[in-house]
């Protein structure tokens, strides 16, 4: 028989945190996991409100999402990022469920979590190492985009030079000449810059504070990056819709676009280009989310790969260097921003990915 002791005594020895509140969130009751986590004692923190350990990457959206459920008399779940007494940031993944009285009145708050940090903080490890393995992929087609402007800009210069150092007065064809070879030099440096600019971007760390994010600029960065390898393959065709912005980490959906796009690119034939294509397109969908997809007419997927292409540590491309993390990472990054992906795909035709999330209220 279960005891009202026993259950008290499994209460106290839960590693997952409670904390009972009145209905303004005062704190009535918190077991030792609760303290330990706030690193505050029991008794200071009786009387005392939970969001005195609000780390400030929730907006008032967040809160007022939170309390107009469980005032509503529904239970919430979500994560929460918060830190301790000392500023140490923790997250709990927390439900909060409302108490009701006899009356169906709401008396009470439970609050039950589990401390998340450390499979959030491997989360981000294993992120930023894919997104590194990936740019790592990338390094010497990276290198040679770069290396091109960069000869042109030098050749240009020491024709220019060498006008100017044999000639003292230009006739015209010549002033014409350098004018193109200074045209062509301003137009390599800002390839260069915008490579550079565009690398630096895919290459930032992942932040836990959700923004307002441009697909279409976010597209367009990931297309620059990995335009010498699209080059050889396909050709592009970009179609963007008329879509509002989403909330989220660009930098993250960076790195789902950079691996979905070179996933397409590698999966054609540079030898069959004219009659390879790559398609990415934005369009609104009936239920107002925005909707990417990336359909190319590489080598396509059986059915059985297609059953395992989220799973971690499966590689689908043999000849990708990585661990096979990379769409795990992607599926769970979309999840995060609380869309789906959905991959179609027929073995010598082709793949479909779309991914849908919603738009930014």
């Amino acid at each position: 028989m279960v005891t009202q002791d026993l259950l008290l005594q499994a209460i106290e020895i839960t590693e997952n945190t409670i904390v009972i509140t009145d209905t303004l969130g005062q704190i009535l009751w918190c077991n030792p996991a609760y303290s330990k986590t706030v690193g505050l004692p029991h008794e200071e923190l009786i009387g005392k409100n939970p969001k005195i350990f609000a780390s400030g990457l929730h907006d008032k959206t967040f809160y007022k999402a939170l309390w107009d459920t469980i005032l509503g008399g529904s239970t919430w779940r979500g994560e929460m990022h918060n830190k301790t007494q000392s500023g140490v940031p923790f997250v709990l993944e927390l439900t909060i469920n409302p108490v009701k009285s006899k009356n169906n009145e709401i008396t009470h708050f439970i609050g039950v979590g589990q401390n998340i940090t450390a499979k959030k903080e491997l989360e981000m490890t294993l992120i930023q190492n894919d997104r590194l393995t990936s740019l790592g992929h990338l390094a010497s087609g990276v290198a040679h985009e770069i290396n091109n402007p960069l000869a042109v800009m030098s050749a240009s210069l020491e024709i220019i030079l060498d006008f100017l150092g044999k000639e003292k007065n230009l006739d015209p064809k010549q002033f014409e000449i350098i004018q193109t070879l200074i045209a062509s030099s301003q137009e390599s440096l800002l390839r260069a810059k915008t490579i550079v600019k565009d690398l630096t971007f895919l290459s930032q760390e992942p932040t836990t504070t959700a923004a307002l994010i441009d697909i279409h600029q976010v597209i367009d960065s990931t297309i620059s990056v990995l335009w010498n390898v699209i080059k050889v393959k396909a050709p592009l065709t970009k179609s963007y819709g008329e879509i509002p912005k989403v909330l989220g980490d660009e930098v993250k959906l960076g790195q789902v676009l950079l691996n979905i796009i070179m996933n397409a690119a590698e999966s054609m034939d540079k030898l069959k280009y004219k009659s390879n294509h790559l398609e990415i397109k934005t369009e609104l969908s009936p239920n107002s989310q925005v909707k990417i997809s990336v359909r190319d007419t590489g080598v396509g997927m059986s059915q059985e790969t297609l059953d395992k292409i989220f799973n971690p540590f499966y590689k689908f491309n043999v000849n990708r260097v990585g661990r096979g993390l990379g769409l795990t990472i992607a599926h769970k990054i979309i999840q995060e921003m609380k869309g789906t992906i959905k991959v179609s795909s027929e073995p010598h035709v082709g793949t479909l990915f779309e991914i849908l999330i919603p738009s930014a209220k």
